[in-house]
């Protein structure tokens, strides 16, 4: 069945009855919409629709973490989230122990129970927390499992990502400690997953007047839930003029001078903002890299009293987002982008390689700096099989191959190789 054993929970507000996951995005003197977890660890929303001749009806539908990530962040609107929701049901409920169950399509929802099609959700405000969880999905993670390599790149590298708020410069003065913590082990492997929880901890240099913890917390959510929704579309419009129009981004500025102040130069902590920005981008990307090939995607949660709010989804789609991103960004901030329209050879060695989308990156000597190494991203053309051909021998046996195809530089920098397949003799 897909309610869960307690859906009465989700249906009517009784202090009994009440699952700790159940939560109101939408009260008056009754939950209009409602959010919570199902039995199957399933993401459900839900809202009433009516109440007649003692029948109160809701639809409840479950989503997936992404779907529900743009939704509470007002990407998307409630009708669309009807519409992406993977089961949607009709409840109607009459005081009696369970409700009454209709299976439905979005189409077959009756026209006075249909919502408004511009209905956001309301503003919610991340509750303050230093605590975090990474939840990996599908791949490997559908049955519990990760390779301890993978894992182990992607720990310290969430973890830099953790730390780069606190690289600007006001904030200096703190040390971030990010540890692993233990999940609750009834939890740690959910049905089709795997999680790995961080906590922050603050030190700092020398003593200074220090801003309540909940502050610093409150702006670390928000920031990350900016990169993980608006980070790839606003980018390559932070250094024009136009960044004033960026919404989101002009709310992210306005919260980091409530926390650090005022500068005297009034474009000081915008510009800061950026440059710290573009470098989480960076890490952003990297991060996708590192999971596309074991896993189909990272969802990143604050958590708070046991309850986990998304704050964003990293996926295949999200990162060749915010690699074009980036593309866009060195070209305008000066750096001379080019794209070759013939093939020449290359020398790379494959370190990471999704053998399904044909998607990678690759490490390659640096043109001008011997101590330094490129790190282009890679497509691999055709539809024939990968596994046991020169690309994953590199992958696997840690080696330089040879290639063929067509590169995108900046300032004589290899960005991206779309590489053409070679059945080898």
């Amino acid at each position: 069945m897909w309610l869960p054993d307690k859906s009465k929970s989700l249906v009517k507000k009784d202090a009994a009855l009440i699952d700790r996951d159940y939560e109101d995005l939408l009260f008056l003197d009754f939950p209009i919409l409602f959010t919570g977890i199902n039995g199957l660890n399933d993401r459900i929303v839900g809202s009433f629709v009516e109440s007649q001749n003692g029948v109160e009806s809701y639809l409840h539908s479950v989503v997936d973490d992404k779907t529900y990530s743009k939704f509470i962040s007002r990407e998307i609107t409630y009708p669309q989230l009807l519409e992406k929701a993977y089961h949607l049901f009709l409840l109607h409920w009459t005081g009696e122990e369970t409700p009454s169950v209709f299976l439905l399509n979005y189409n077959d929802i009756p026209e006075s129970y249909k919502p408004d099609e511009s209905a956001l959700c309301p503003d919610i405000e991340v509750p303050p927390s230093f605590d975090y969880e990474a939840k990996f999905d599908g791949g490997l993670a559908d049955n519990h499992q990760a390779v301890p390599e993978t894992i182990s790149k992607f720990q310290n590298k969430f973890a830099g990502l953790l730390r780069t708020p606190f690289n600007l410069d006001p904030l200096s003065n703190l040390i971030p400690r990010v540890l692993l913590q233990a999940p609750d082990s009834s939890e740690a492997y959910a049905q089709g997953s795997l999680k790995i929880q961080y906590h922050i901890e603050l030190e700092e240099k020398s003593p200074t007047l220090f801003h309540a913890p909940d502050d610093y917390s409150r702006f670390v959510n928000n920031y990350i839930a900016y990169c993980l929704h608006n980070l790839s579309d606003d980018a390559p419009k932070l250094f024009e003029e136009q960044s004033y129009g960026l919404e989101n981004f002009s709310n992210l500025v306005k919260e980091y001078e409530e926390l650090v102040g005022p500068s005297k130069d009034p474009e000081q902590r915008r510009t800061e903002l950026k440059n710290n920005l573009i470098q989480v981008a960076r890490k952003l990307g990297d991060i996708t890299s590192i999971i596309q090939d074991e896993f189909k995607q990272l969802v990143v949660s604050s958590v708070r009293e046991s309850n986990a709010l998304p704050l964003g989804v990293l996926d295949e789609e999200f990162g060749q987002e915010i690699e074009e991103a980036l593309l866009e960004v060195e070209d305008k901030t000066g750096k001379k982008t080019i794209k070759e329209d013939d093939l020449n050879s290359y020398e790379i060695h494959i370190y990471d390689l999704n053998t399904d989308t044909r998607n990678g990156k690759g490490l390659m000597k640096h043109p001008t700096d011997s101590k330094k190494l490129m790190k282009p991203s890679i497509t691999i053309s055709g539809k024939e099989p990968l596994p046991q051909t020169k690309y994953t021998e590199s992958l696997h046996l840690d080696t330089f191959i040879e290639v063929r195809g067509r590169a995108t530089r900046t300032d004589d920098v290899i960005k991206h190789i779309d590489i053409e397949f070679e059945t080898e003799a």
